[in-house]
């Protein structure tokens, strides 16, 4: 899946580089490790609920078997921008975490890889995913909560949220009733920069 966003996010020029959503893969590892790394201390600690200032390579490793990337080129190679995470968790149940660099945030980029993990945890048989976040993280819980699938939340008493997304039934968001098939979505529309 290619998508079209300014190759400089922040820029107010008009030419336009493909962001890819495509699967993880083992090699991603070390740009996965960067990637982290060049995160703000407060996008990794939404992400990671917790302070951290990266991943080990066993962390890396292990969050490179089963999820997506945003990447734009770089070069001759790949820069990652965005990760999303799905991590089984028990049968037919998996975790859901993302991230997007700080400077490529609020362009849709979450809102593609989370269609493109919906859609491969669908055709898997996974019947829900959960998710942990901050309270306060609202553009996380609008990400996650925002397409069409029934979900519940509960809370604790340390000011996270606990998301349970039911992957059982489609819900067509506008109704609010059941549809009978999941659209298979290839193609998102990404919110463009704009000349600051």
């Amino acid at each position: 899946m290619v998508l079209q966003v300014a190759a400089n996010p922040r820029s107010a020029t008009t030419s336009n580089r493909g962001v890819r959503i495509r699967r993880t893969r083992a090699a991603d590892a070390p740009e996965l490790g960067r990637f982290y790394v060049e995160l703000s201390d407060e996008s990794r600690r939404r992400r990671f609920l917790g302070f951290t200032r990266g991943l080990t390579e066993a962390q890396a490793d292990r969050l490179c078997r089963h999820g997506f990337v945003a990447t734009v080129p770089s070069g001759s190679a790949e820069r990652i921008v965005g990760h999303l995470s799905l991590e089984p968790i028990e049968p037919h149940v998996e975790e859901v975490a993302v991230a997007v660099a700080d400077e490529w945030q609020h362009l849709g980029i979450g809102r593609a890889l989370y269609a493109a993990a919906l859609q491969s945890a669908e055709s898997r048989g996974v019947r829900r995913l959960e998710a942990t976040m901050f309270a306060y993280n609202a553009p996380i819980r609008r990400l996650l909560t925002g397409a069409g699938r029934p979900y519940r939340i509960s809370s604790d008493e340390l000011g996270t949220l606990n998301l349970t997304i039911d992957l059982t039934a489609m819900v067509d968001a506008g109704s609010g009733e059941p549809s009978s098939s999941a659209s298979s979505t290839k193609e998102l529309a990404l919110s463009t920069p704009s000349a600051a």
